[in-house]
């Protein structure tokens, strides 16, 4: 079932293509230039964009804390601090996966079929074997890795114990709930479908790409985009409620293309950028959960 709740979309007054990555606060914004170069950090109240690295920002993962990034230079993993400094955690003879954060104190990253779990000084803790994947995702809740294998989403724990959990497809991106009760992935004709570990359960939720959760894993925001073949022609974003299991279009804008929307820590606002490079906000303080 999808309802319109139309809210007024917000642009920020930037003059070079941006592209937005994740949120650091509630007033800053990681983003990254075109095809994901480079990483910048914006400062919303003081319109402000400060380049951290020349590092590429696609799939780069904010630590718990909020304090510091993890990113994939081709066979490096690096460490990147928000005052600019950065170093290199891990590396391989060849290209490894995209790092993530099981704690405050651990990385997370594949290589040679494995999942290799190092501290911030590259130290390895711990591996765990049978993952042929370079996407992976974690939750420190469910004690479980999610990843991509063959088209198809898996969840594997830390004994290694592996289980195919995805629609019948070709399925990509797997994200974990806050609360560890979820997996959002996304099947490439279909959409997005949610998991539910405790019931072992697969749920459509809608068309769409980019689903992100709100922090306290109530809400699925994610948009729906048409394209000619080529390039993004319109964009809209919309709200799924997970308990209510519905889906609710928030915006409305045939001028603004709204891809990639993110919730701020507070839930109050949804950031977004558009296929034009722009980067915006909504204003989202209450809404049926």
């Amino acid at each position: 079932m999808v309802f319109n709740l139309l809210l007024l979309s917000y642009l920020f007054k930037l003059s070079t293509f941006y592209i937005l990555v994740d949120v650091k606060s509630q007033s800053e914004l990681i983003l990254s230039g075109p095809k994901y170069e480079g990483i910048y950090l914006f400062d919303v109240k003081a319109n402000s964009v400060k380049k951290l690295s020349e590092g590429n920002a696609y799939k780069l993962a904010l630590s718990p804390a909020r304090d510091r990034i993890v990113y994939r230079d081709y066979d490096k993993v690096k460490l990147l601090h928000f005052d600019g400094k950065e170093r290199v955690v891990a590396e391989q003879p060849e290209k490894v996966g995209f790092p993530v954060w099981v704690d405050d104190t651990l990385i997370a990253y594949t290589y040679n079929g494995e999942i290799l779990i190092v501290d911030t000084l590259g130290n390895l803790k711990h591996s765990i074997s049978g993952v042929r994947s370079y996407y992976i995702d974690y939750s420190p809740k469910a004690k479980m890795f999610a990843f991509q294998e063959d088209d198809q989403i898996y969840l594997i724990d830390w004994d290694g114990n592996k289980k195919k959990v995805s629609v019948e497809g070709t399925c990509f991106a797997p994200i974990f709930s806050p609360d560890g009760f979820y997996v959002a992935y996304n099947e490439i004709s279909k959409g997005i479908y949610l998991y539910n570990l405790n019931l072992n359960e697969n749920f459509y939720v809608s068309k769409g790409s980019n689903p992100c959760f709100s922090s306290d894993g109530s809400l699925i925001a994610f948009n729906i985009s048409q394209d000619d073949g080529h390039n993004i022609t319109a964009s809209e974003i919309y709200i799924y409620s997970v308990s209510g299991k519905i889906a609710n279009r928030i915006t409305n804008t045939k001028e603004i293309s709204e891809i990639r929307p993110i919730f701020s820590p507070d839930g109050k606002r949804i950031y977004f950028c558009t296929s034009e490079g722009q980067v915006g906000y909504l204003n989202f303080s209450k809404f049926l959960r």
